[in-house]
Formats: C-alpha cells, sequence, structure tokens
C-alpha cells in the first residue's frame, strides 16, 4: 500500500440528517425567531413531520416525533394516546406507546416534558431499554413499531416510512384559536428526516485513500478533544450485518447505527477516541485496511500509543484476530467475541497481548463454525 497517496474525504451524511431537524441539545439555540435550517411553516394547515432515533442494543428505534405547525399550538388536556397515534404496518401494524405529548418553541426534546408556547409538538414514544442490561437472558422490545434500521441479514438504515402511521386524533388549533390542522393522519416521515442525538460527536464515513483503494470508517472524539493531550483509542470492527454491502447511502455509517457495539465505548467514563472501519470483507483485506487506518490515526490524532485496543465481534472478530495477529506490538489489549480466531499466535503471547475470548452465549448466526483457542495473558 501507498501511504503517500492517503487523502481524507469526509461526507456530511449526519449533517443532512441534522439539518434544522434535530432532537438534541446541539440545536438548543434555535428559537423560533432565530432557527436556522429550514424555514417557518407559514402555511397553516401544513405541517412537518421529523423524528429521532435511538440505539439501545441490536435496536434501532425512534424515540420521539416532531410535528411543525404553521402558528403556536395550543395543545387540549388529554392523556397522550389521546392525542397522537403510532403504529407501523412494516411491523405487522405494531403499534408504540405515546407517552408524553407537549409544545415547544424549538426542535427539541424537554427532560421535563412541560409544554412551553411554541408551533412544535414533541411527540414522546415508549422506551426501548432492556430492564435488565446485564441478564444472560434474550430480551426484545414490547414493540418493534418505528424501527430505524432494517436488517435482512445485511444493516441499512430505514429508507420507508411509509407504513408508519402518525394519527393526529384532535383538530389542533392555535393559542389564538385558529385551526391549524384537523384530525387525521399526518405526512409520511422522510428517513432524512430522522436524526441520531446519540452520534452528535461522532463523524459518520469517513473516507480514507490508502493506495487505489477507500476504507470507510466512522470515528468518534472526546466532545473537548485537545490535539495537547494523548487519548486512549479503541478500533473496533463489526460483524457481518454492519460490513459495506454497497455503497448505497442507507448503509453507509450502519457499523455505528446498527448495534451499540461502537456506541458502548464512549459511555466508560473515560475521554477516549473510538475508530470503527466499515470494511468489504472478513479477510486479508479488511485486515489490511484496518492497520493502515489504526497507523493513520497513531499518526494524525492525539492518540496515547501505550494504550490503543481493539475489539472484534462475529464477522470482524475474525478479520481483528489477524490485524492482532500480524501487529501485536500496536495493541495494550485485545477483546475476542463470539467469533473464531483466523490470525496467526506465534507473535501474540510473547507480546504479552492480553486477549479474552468470548463465545458463549453469542447471538452471532455468520461466523463459520470452529474452536477459539485460548489466548488469554493479563
Amino acid at each position: 500500500m501507498n501511504s503517500s497517496r492517503r487523502v481524507i474525504r469526509r461526507p456530511a451524511i449526519l449533517a443532512v440528517a441534522l439539518l434544522g431537524l434535530v432532537l438534541s441539545g446541539c440545536t438548543a439555540g434555535r428559537s423560533e425567531a432565530g432557527r436556522s435550517g429550514s424555514p417557518r411553516n407559514d402555511d397553516a394547515q401544513s405541517v412537518r413531520v421529523s423524528a429521532s432515533a435511538r440505539v439501545s442494543g441490536v435496536y434501532s428505534m425512534l424515540e420521539s416525533i416532531v410535528v411543525e405547525y404553521g402558528d403556536r399550538v395550543a395543545l387540549p388536556d388529554r392523556k397522550p394516546g389521546d392525542l397522537f397515534q403510532v403504529e407501523d404496518a412494516a411491523e405487522d401494524g405494531a403499534e408504540r406507546t405515546v407517552t408524553a405529548v407537549y409544545t415547544n418553541d424549538r426542535v427539541e426534546v424537554r427532560p421535563d416534558q412541560r409544554s412551553v408556547p411554541g408551533r412544535y409538538v414533541i411527540v414522546q414514544l415508549s422506551s426501548v431499554e432492556n430492564p435488565d442490561p446485564d441478564s444472560l437472558r434474550p430480551w426484545s422490545p414490547k414493540s418493534t413499531a418505528g424501527r430505524a434500521v432494517s436488517s435482512d441479514g445485511t444493516s441499512a438504515r430505514r429508507t420507508d416510512y411509509s407504513g408508519l402511521h402518525i394519527r393526529q386524533k384532535m383538530d389542533v388549533r392555535s393559542d389564538s384559536d385558529t385551526m391549524l390542522r384537523p384530525s387525521g393522519e399526518l405526512p409520511t416521515l422522510q428517513w432524512k428526516n430522522v436524526a441520531w442525538p446519540q452520534f452528535e460527536n461522532f463523524t459518520i464515513d469517513s473516507v480514507l485513500r490508502e493506495g487505489q483503494e477507500d476504507i470507510h470508517y466512522s470515528f468518534y472524539l472526546p466532545p473537548d478533544y485537545d490535539k495537547r493531550r494523548r487519548y486512549p483509542m479503541v478500533v473496533t470492527l463489526p460483524g457481518y450485518g454492519e460490513l459495506l454491502h454497497s455503497n448505497d447511502e442507507s448503509t453507509l455509517g450502519i457499523n455505528v447505527f446498527g448495534s451499540s457495539n461502537v456506541l458502548a465505548w464512549t459511555q466508560t467514563g473515560e475521554d477516549v477516541i473510538v475508530v470503527s472501519p466499515q470494511l468489504t470483507d472478513w479477510g486479508e483485506t479488511s485486515a489490511a485496511q484496518t492497520l493502515a487506518l489504526t497507523q493513520h490515526f497513531l499518526e494524525h490524532f492525539a492518540v496515547d500509543r501505550r494504550r490503543v485496543y481493539a475489539m472484534g465481534y462475529s464477522a470482524g472478530g475474525e478479520t481483528m484476530s489477524q490485524v492482532v495477529g500480524a501487529r501485536p506490538d500496536l495493541f495494550a489489549a485485545y477483546v475476542h467475541t463470539s467469533s473464531q480466531w483466523d490470525g496467526g499466535y506465534d507473535d501474540v503471547v510473547p507480546a504479552a497481548l492480553r486477549c479474552t475470548s468470548s463465545w458463549p452465549g453469542t447471538t452471532s448466526t455468520t461466523v463459520r463454525s470452529g474452536p477459539v483457542r485460548p489466548t488469554t495473558r493479563w
């Protein structure tokens, strides 16, 4: 590979979704008077629909819907489920419980769920969180209505929300008692109007040119990233479903949006750099690309070279085992999860690379069967 020809391109995929439609703290300054992005909705009876999605475990689901009306809204004093209804024909007609409805003067979820005068109506949906995350028992949410990532063996962001029916169950009137919109179904949610607030500090789908090849990857930097400091770094490879199966926009970055495997490393309580390549296979080509990307971050980012860690899940474990087998000197420790070991052993143990393997209880179905040789050395 010719390292002298490295060029980085950073398509602003996440920025498109965030344009005036983000349900996160980064929109806190966008009030009705000075909100950038989409123009004010001046048609009294038209509405704009947007949403935010959240990743929890292997489930990526809508968590909130925003309806923008043409004027400030006066909500009637009714239970949330009597104001809006959300059901999903794509999930066999499953319905999602509406847990809170309130007005706001900006595109933003309010933790207190209290209405403030505004033309935005926030419709919050039932939480999709495992109530016992430490349990080894299988878990699934009560309703999968509002899936934001679809999967038929390979994952992609959902692009068709025509089956998601959002019904406004009452007439909506302004605070001056003007009719804003009669009861009925709202316009179809467009997938590019779905934001992902959890990934506010991620750069999604960067591209590193290595020789004649493009290496797609996403990465996370701490909010107060300082080039004068040195940060630990985790390089994590996803499973088969989150590989780069196509260059379709809906699949780019799915290694981040498809599960919480990448996000979890940002929630350790310590500032850390997280790098997640979206590779094209689980063999030698991807192993070489992972090494090139790791070297790129070591050379161009504020990484503590003594604290570089690796993780590989399922198909990504097969690739990463080749990476650490070839260059154990780059890594302080490696987590090998639900996978087969394809790399070499001769250099791993002499380098005192700390490795741990996990197989029992796996839900992976894509890796080839075969033993994982114990390589633990702490």
